[in-house]
């Protein structure tokens, strides 16, 4: 796990499996998206709540990550990826298609 403070009262903490599975996103990548968030929303149906967002990271790439906060203000990272279409509509930053009549 790799941790970073911000703010001085926020700890990110970068679960290794995401460098791991996609080697072009380093946790600094991770964190930077994290922290220039521009949308997030939290997922209710999860226990504990789980919250996914989008931002940029330290080279423009618009990613998505899903993270845990666990009440401490310590949040954990466990899943980021080049952002994806499902990920802009469940954030808000993109509208659901309609559906095509047939």
């Amino acid at each position: 796990m790799i941790t970073y403070l911000r703010g001085g009262s926020v700890t990110l903490t970068v679960h290794p499996r995401i460098a791991q599975k996609r080697p072009n996103i380093q946790p600094e990548s991770v964190r930077a998206a994290f922290l220039s968030t521009v949308a997030k929303v939290k997922r209710m149906e999860c226990d504990p709540a789980q919250w996914m967002g989008v931002g940029l990271d330290d080279s423009g790439r618009l990613l998505e990550y899903v993270a845990v906060e666990d009440g401490n203000d310590t949040w954990h990272i466990f899943h980021c990826c080049v952002v994806t279409e499902a990920a802009m509509i469940e954030v808000g930053l993109k509208p659901r298609g309609k559906k095509r009549k047939r």
